[in-house]
């Protein structure tokens, strides 16, 4: 699949973090923030 020009890599590895985890921290740091905004700064 193509990269589209902006979007960081996903994820390959294991984390300490869940992808649920780093939506909630993403909503609570902006509450106003867009559902394409919180994919793209989640790497999602």
């Amino acid at each position: 699949m193509p990269r589209m020009l902006g979007v960081p890599e996903s994820h390959s590895g294991w984390t300490f973090v869940t992808n649920h985890a780093r939506v909630l921290a993403a909503i609570a740091d902006d509450p106003n923030v867009r559902i394409r905004d919180i994919a793209a700064r989640c790497r999602l």
